[in-house]
């Protein structure tokens, strides 16, 4: 099986989970919300780290809820997450070669700030997952630009990273969210060599049209969501 038919596969199973269908809808329409004013940014904020942690399985430890509330107040993070918003309309983001830099250094501001505001917060339970965390809250609210970084995903990464020669180490993946980055850059590179340049957009429609249910509960989602979805669930098994 090409490599393309192979993801497209994984999309397929994926899709016709109807959770995992429904869990696409919901942060679709939690994300697609944004403050009107500075006085509204708690609030949406606190509905889309509700929704990252118990609908896209960011934390298998969750906060406690008063901890998850002190997440949305003025801390480090919070004024840092929505500072990316002010660049984003600046010069928005973008997933290509020539803003690898600024992905990564947001990525890892996110997630060093985050870290500090739950220590402060109250939160000291384990904090592995907050690489996941933090970028599945990147990917959900800038989602041309932020690739997911999961454990499971991460199994599948390697094992295409070894199959393909991308020169990858499994450290490097595991540890720098700049191999995530990588793995990106460099298997869009290779669908676009072995498929033609449009195979991006194709796998956004294949995508679209593979999700079971009705039109008006389907999502558009990025050519980054997509590959996300085949790696997730290769690297469950």
């Amino acid at each position: 099986m090409g490599l393309l038919k192979e993801i497209q596969k994984g999309i397929r199973l994926f899709n016709h989970l109807l959770p995992y269908a429904a869990g696409d809808f919901v942060l679709c329409k939690v994300f697609q919300r944004d403050p009107r004013n500075r006085h509204e940014r708690p609030v949406v904020l606190s509905m889309r780290i509700e929704a990252i942690i118990f609908i896209f399985q960011a934390m298998r430890q969750k906060p406690s809820s008063k901890t998850r509330s002190n997440l949305t107040k003025r801390n480090e993070f919070s004024r840092y997450y929505w500072k990316l918003f002010e660049y984003n309309k600046r010069e928005p983001y973008e997933f290509c070669e020539d803003q690898r830099e600024k992905i990564t250094q947001a990525f890892n501001e996110i997630h060093s700030r985050l870290v500090k505001s739950l220590k402060v917060a109250g939160y000291h339970g384990p904090q592995r997952r907050f690489p996941t965390f933090a970028s599945k809250l990147l990917h959900c609210s800038f989602p041309k630009a932020f690739p997911i970084r999961d454990t499971q995903s991460l199994n599948r990464m390697s094992s295409v990273a070894k199959r393909n020669g991308f020169c990858l180490s499994r450290n490097y993946l595991d540890h720098e969210y700049a191999g995530v980055v990588d793995f990106y850059l460099i298997l869009g590179k290779k669908l676009e060599r072995s498929y033609g340049s449009r195979v991006k957009e194709q796998l956004v429609e294949y995508d679209y049209s593979s999700q079971p249910v009705p039109e008006s509960l389907k999502v558009r989602n990025t050519w980054l969501r997509a590959i996300d979805k085949w790696l997730w669930l290769k690297g469950q098994r």
